[in-house]
């Protein structure tokens, strides 16, 4: 028998969600087989239907079960989140094939690429451009088999890639195109990593609901003069992928480094 605590202060239906999950987890239902009906939770924990039905919700939108009108939860596959090397070379492909990342088989499609003829001061300022300065854009999805993990944005000033738009990049690697095309290799990136929520636009193209956490990462290559290059955002589904950063202690201060794994 299953309960919660009606003295917590945690909410009735997460301390549902949570216990449920951890049963799906647990393997009490296999892949494909169906958990109670809410009438039946409902019983077992001792709480209202609305109750169950918001902790199915929640176990719903994290991929753990899929519902239809008038049909118990089935139990989904969970697939183990693809986990991203900080501890990466400099850019796009060489992040994602670095060590044991080739197992994951990274992948990129894309879904737009053109010149944007003034772009906004957003975008301008990070590449150093004046307001409405002409940059082109390159976004694209990664994914792994038939699974998405991600949304790319890129956005690289006009005057560096002449043409650019008209040119098929071979397996979608924008930094293989930059260096052989037009001899622009990155010097160095900076990156950073904040939780955000999706646009319309992007559940669309991720296949997620419009309340589902993305793992935004920033990022900003330069030139060896320093001079800015690539201005990009990856949006990645924040259940499907996990961020390692692996640091070494060098004379008494841990830094970052790249393993040989």
């Amino acid at each position: 028998m299953h309960s919660i605590d009606k003295e917590s202060p945690i909410p009735a239906y997460y301390q549902v969600y949570n216990d449920l999950k951890q049963r799906i987890s647990g393997h009490e239902w296999g892949v494909g087989e169906t958990i109670p009906a809410t009438g039946g939770l409902s019983a077992e924990y001792e709480v209202s239907r609305i109750t169950v039905r918001q902790a199915l919700k929640e176990l719903e939108r994290d991929g753990f079960i899929t519902q239809q009108q008038g049909k118990p939860a089935v139990v989904n596959e969970m697939k183990a989140p693809f986990v991203h090397n900080l501890s990466y070379n400099l850019v796009s492909s060489e992040r994602f094939n670095a060590g044991s990342l080739q197992s994951y088989n990274i992948s990129a499609r894309k879904v737009e690429q053109c010149v944007i003829p003034e772009a906004s001061p957003e975008i301008c300022a990070p590449l150093q451009l004046p307001a409405g300065s002409p940059v082109f854009y390159f976004s694209r999805l990664y994914c792994s088999a038939d699974r998405i993990l991600a949304l790319g944005k890129s956005w690289i000033p006009a005057r560096f890639v002449p043409g650019i738009e008209y040119i098929d990049i071979p397996y979608n690697k924008l930094s293989a195109t930059l260096a052989g095309d037009y001899n622009l290799v990155a010097s160095e990136v900076e990156d950073t990593i904040e939780v955000t929520r999706p646009t319309l636009e992007d559940t669309h193209l991720l296949n997620i609901s419009p309340d589902s956490p993305l793992m935004l990462v920033r990022g900003l290559s330069v030139l060896a003069d320093s001079t800015p290059l690539e201005l990009s955002h990856t949006f990645w589904i924040g259940k499907s992928v996990r961020f390692k950063l692996s640091l070494k202690n060098i004379n008494g201060v841990f830094r970052n480094f790249q393993p040989n794994i």
